[in-house]
């Protein structure tokens, strides 16, 4: 039966050896590489995309986290000490997504072991030790009597801090676009996105056969139609024939970073619209497979976690 076992030359001795092999069995060198990422996708939702592909491969794969860590800086390394057979499929993932790897060797930290002593060197290797001891010791204690006094303070740094937020003008200059949605029993809001199409969430849908009211910041007020839901992601679009608005200019939630300052514009329930400031706390969560905002405090409904909010 002959041996098809995928090889590859050894580093230290050059021979052929398995690439499922974590140490050379000629030599005995260490197999193991370290995964490197040398150039990533520059749009962070294709590195966002990369790292979820790359968590999802079978074991060893890195975490989404690690993964998507890794890809954010230059030359990062995506895996540590892994065999080559392993490296191989995320170095076909990463180009697959517009990116390119390499491998490179994996360094282990290395351990000194002292040779054994025996008998009269091991004692004279301790008095050695002991006298070396003693006179540091009395060293370091005349320098502290006779040495001026002298501290140390760490060099000043720069705090990045995100600029203040003013939630009541940035919910003016969004009141245009914001569109009251009502029923029978509820009432929510909804924000242009389109000339003639609102975003709103599907639980501010009427009952079937209840008509849903809209009225604009100018006071126009028609009933809608629902053009499109998503129960899963709880989003729906709802056209608004012949508003002819100014829709809110699309942002990137992707270039957001921990600690910047959002404003949280709505009207929950019957209340009177709100805005409220929050910090964002987590930008590496996703649902079903898109990313969205942890932020601090919480808005203050239970929906409020849905996108569409």
């Amino acid at each position: 039966m002959s041996d098809v076992t995928e090889r590859g030359k050894c580093p230290r001795c050059g021979k052929p050896a398995p690439l499922v092999d974590r140490a050379c069995p000629h030599c005995k060198g260490s197999l193991l590489v370290d995964v490197v990422v040398d150039t990533a996708p520059a749009d962070p939702r294709k590195r966002y995309q990369l790292a979820k592909s790359l968590s999802g491969l079978p074991a060893p794969a890195p975490s989404f986290t690690a993964a998507h860590q890794a890809l954010a800086i230059p030359h990062s390394v995506l895996l540590e000490g892994t065999t080559r057979a392993a490296a191989r499929p995320l170095l076909e993932m990463v180009q697959e997504h517009g990116g390119r790897g390499s491998t490179t060797p994996h360094v282990a930290e290395a351990v000194a072991v002292e040779p054994e002593r025996t008998g009269g060197s091991r004692f004279s290797s301790l008095l050695v030790l002991l006298g070396l001891i003693a006179l540091a010791t009395w060293a370091w204690r005349w320098q502290l009597r006779h040495a001026p006094t002298e501290i140390s303070l760490p060099e000043a740094r720069t705090v990045a801090v995100a600029p203040a937020l003013d939630a009541n003008v940035l919910a003016a200059g969004a009141a245009p676009a914001t569109v009251i949605l009502r029923c029978a029993r509820s009432q929510g809001a909804g924000f242009f996105v389109a000339p003639d199409l609102v975003l709103t969430q599907t639980r501010l849908l009427c009952p079937p056969g209840e008509p849903l009211r809209a009225t604009l910041a100018d006071g126009r007020t028609t009933t809608v139609q629902t053009a499109q839901r998503d129960e899963r992601l709880g989003l729906a679009l709802v056209r608004f024939p012949g508003a002819r608005a100014t829709p809110l200019p699309p942002g990137d939630a992707m270039s957001l970073r921990t600690g910047d300052r959002v404003v949280l514009i709505g009207r929950p329930e019957r209340a009177a619209q709100t805005a409220l400031q929050a910090v964002v706390r987590n930008t590496a969560r996703s649902d079903f497979g898109l990313a969205y905002l942890a932020r601090s405090p919480a808005p203050p409904t239970a929906d409020a976690d849905r996108p569409g909010r």
